[in-house]
């Protein structure tokens, strides 16, 4: 086999695992079994407002460019999100005291008692399925592999 043949063999495998992982993931965000007690569901919250919602969840207060660069959509695209959730009382707008000119978004009191309900009930879900399946050192193991993985990726990537 020549090196061009083990590269494109490579890659193809490579995009496959990565096309494996997508589905799984997926899974593994929006199980069935749980799916109508989350609270994310029940809001009918659309891809891209559950991904703002996450990454404030995750990242906490930020400015829209901040946000836009965590989310990876246009900035337009996030904006008009951002009013939606405000119109639903889940994020808020503010600007800071001594910066008049960048605005900023964050949770309102109702989407973080959404944001603990939702991690509440999903964490318990999660915990107790990765428990059935994994001792201790697994779990350690799977922690170590998705470390792994984001370096390679982010080495990769920059």
């Amino acid at each position: 086999m020549t090196e061009s043949e083990k590269d494109q063999k490579y890659y193809a495998e490579f995009f496959r695992l990565v096309g494996d992982y997508r589905g799984l993931h997926n899974r593994l965000l929006f199980p069935k079994e749980i799916e109508n007690e989350l609270p994310f569901f029940k809001c009918d919250f659309s891809g891209i407002e559950l991904n703002i919602i996450s990454a404030i969840n995750r990242y906490g207060p930020a400015s829209m460019t901040e946000l836009t660069n965590n989310v990876a959509f246009p900035k337009s695209s996030v904006s008009r999100i951002v009013e939606t959730l405000v119109k639903k009382e889940f994020v808020k707008r503010y600007h800071e005291k001594n910066n008049r000119k960048t605005v900023y978004v964050a949770f309102t009191d109702k989407g973080e008692k959404l944001c603990a309900d939702e991690d509440n009930i999903y964490g318990s879900f999660f915990i107790k399925k990765i428990k059935s399946v994994l001792d201790e050192g697994e779990r350690a193991k799977l922690l170590e592999c998705f470390r792994f993985i984001i370096d390679i990726v982010s080495k990769i990537l920059d």
